[in-house]
């Protein structure tokens, strides 16, 4: 289990996509999409029970207004800064066929290894994203940056609150912290998270 707070990034852009503290794993017979579990909480920080309300608790996509004056907020969402974006299937391919190209090439010269494993798993998926495009909702990095990872929200069965998808090859495991110098500052170094548990 992991007991250190470890970010993932976006390897383009640098942007937080997750973080350790919100359950997560491979997504089944895929091994290049993560699935992260959100939850909801106030914007204080305190977890908020949202029973079978609005998906995500209240009146907007995201958010929405406690008795107590307080606004609940997905956390996924809100820790990360991630922005709901309007995508189209067409501006879906657009988007993977350059970003998958990008990551592919980064693993080539970083983990060759993983190669085929992510070109077949992330096919699979966008195949899935675009079948069923209806379904979810896609969310930018906070830099806006369109070169990098997006993230892709949905609601599995009755959850009252969305499941995120990510492709495990885009991002990176970081210590907190700034990003000053470049997206590889602060890298958790592969042996120490695999000690902690960690995907990489």
């Amino acid at each position: 289990m992991v007991n250190k707070t470890y970010i993932y990034r976006d390897m383009v852009s640098g942007c937080e996509m997750f973080n350790v503290a919100n359950p997560h794993k491979l997504t089944a017979g895929n091994d290049a999409v993560f699935c992260v579990q959100s939850r909801m909480m106030k914007e204080s920080g305190a977890s908020v029970d949202v029973g079978g309300g609005d998906h995500f608790g209240g009146a907007g996509a995201d958010e929405g207004p406690l008795d107590d004056g307080e606004v609940v907020v997905n956390n996924v969402i809100a820790t990360a800064g991630l922005i709901e974006v309007e995508f189209k299937k067409k501006a879906l391919v657009e988007w993977a066929k350059p970003y998958l190209a990008s990551v592919k090439a980064r693993l080539e010269k970083e983990n060759p290894d993983r190669v085929q494993g992510f070109m077949q798993g992330a096919q699979a998926f966008v195949q899935k994203l675009i079948k069923e495009h209806s379904e979810y909702v896609i969310y930018v990095n906070a830099d806006m940056n369109y070169e990098g990872a997006l993230a892709f929200a949905r609601f599995e069965g009755e959850a009252t609150v969305p499941e995120f998808y990510f492709f495990r090859d885009g991002l990176g495991l970081f210590f907190p912290g700034g990003r000053e110098n470049s997206v590889e500052d602060g890298r958790v170094p592969e042996k120490v998270a695999l000690e902690q548990g960690c995907v990489v």
